[in-house]
This record gives structure tokens, sequence and C-alpha cells, in this order.
């Protein structure tokens, strides 16, 4: 009965081992998404304050319409 007992208990370690491992790389992924989501939300956000000085500009300078004939 101790040899079984022992045995499960090596067995749980393990599998609980291989599920931290599972986890941590997991984890690392998740990471490394988040951070190119921050990456990529940090890119928008000065596209976004370019976008505005761009449109600033276009309201300074003059429009100039068409003479119809």
């Amino acid at each position: 009965m101790n040899i079984i007992k022992r045995l499960a208990a090596k067995i749980l370690t393990a599998e609980i081992n291989a599920y931290a491992k599972q986890i941590a790389v997991l984890e690392d992924a998740i990471s490394k998404q988040t951070k190119q989501m921050l990456g990529l939300q940090k890119i928008i956000e000065n596209q976004r304050i370019d976008i505005l000085e761009l449109r600033k500009q276009a309201q300074k300078q003059p429009h100039f319409k068409r003479k119809r004939k």
C-alpha cells in the first residue's frame, strides 16, 4: 500500500511540475503579446497625433477656388 502511495505521489508531483512549466510558457507568451499590444497602441496614438497636426496645418493653408468659365 505504501508503494502505491509513493508512486502516486511521484506521479502527481511530476504532473504538477509539468503543468507549472506549461503555465510558465503560457505566461511568457501572454506577456509578449501584451508588450506587442502596448507597442501597437503607442503607434496608433502617435498616428492620431500626427493626423491632428496635419489637419491643423491644412486648415491654416488657404483654399483656392477654381474659376468657372
